[in-house]
């Protein structure tokens, strides 16, 4: 996303005022990513040549309901507690 928003700065496009996130927005992180890498070396040769940017694994979280969103990032505490249980559910 920053790349995007600098590519607009770049551009001369004000996105002030219009830059929108929900706040149920999925969160994609490091831990998604490395589950990416983990699978496609577990397929071995079947791999399926993904991106490794940890979208699947992600989706997973989000469907099984573990996964994290932006709005936990409104209350800190309650997005450790959050965390925490995302860290001890994901099945990666």
């Amino acid at each position: 996303m920053f790349d995007e928003l600098k590519q607009l700065d770049t551009n001369g496009v004000d996105y002030s005022g219009r830059l929108l996130i929900s706040d149920r927005a999925s969160l994609v992180s490091n831990i998604h990513r490395e589950a990416d890498v983990q699978a496609e070396v577990r397929r071995g040769k079947d791999a399926i040549g993904t991106t490794a940017q940890g979208i699947g694994p992600a989706y997973a979280s989000k469907i099984l309901r573990f996964g994290l969103r932006v709005g936990d990032l409104v209350d800190w505490k309650t997005f450790l507690v959050k965390y925490d249980k995302f860290i001890e559910d994901a099945m990666f």
